[in-house]
């Protein structure tokens, strides 16, 4: 389906990125992105992104809810004094966000932290327009063997 794909993730980024389809395989767990993500090259984010495009998680169980944690952060109200934030973090089945995404929903990726066969992302929920609430906030925790990045092209802004 997809002409080029890449596992080095020196080379893309999910920032501002938004998923708009998730597929969860026996051992994989694929984010299909729409309008694509970043294509970036030597420290330095390009002004290049792919058109539609997918990325995939290869992970070790055959059960994919143990290869993610999925957690909405809800920000409480805090004290005008205090330079501390709380929130409270609530666990979403995979299932959920699944069935989120496949009808409607967009995660759109903020930060991203990539380790040894971790990955960590910022995220925000959006809901179909029309519901409430339209964002969340939340983060995702994956454990994989590997990830692979599958595009067709790569566009330019001018």
């Amino acid at each position: 389906m997809y002409k080029y794909s890449d596992n080095n993730t020196d080379n893309f980024s999910l920032h501002d990125c938004r998923a708009t389809k998730l597929i969860i395989g026996e051992n994989s767990l694929i984010f299909e992105f729409e309008e694509g993500f970043w294509v970036i090259g030597k420290g330095t984010m390009l002004n290049q992104y792919t058109g539609r495009s997918e990325v995939g998680f290869s992970i070790t169980s055959d059960k994919p809810e143990w290869a993610i944690s999925v957690y909405l952060i809800k920000y409480l109200d805090t004290d005008e004094d205090s330079e501390e934030d709380r929130a409270l973090r609530t666990g979403m089945p995979l299932d959920k966000l699944a069935e989120l995404l496949n009808n409607g929903a967009e995660l759109e990726f903020l930060d991203e932290y990539k380790g040894y066969g971790k990955y960590y992302y910022e995220c925000v929920l959006w809901h179909p327009k029309g519901t409430v609430p339209r964002t969340e906030d939340c983060q995702l925790y994956i454990s994989a063997k590997d990830i692979t990045y599958r595009w067709n092209e790569v566009k330019t802004d001018n």
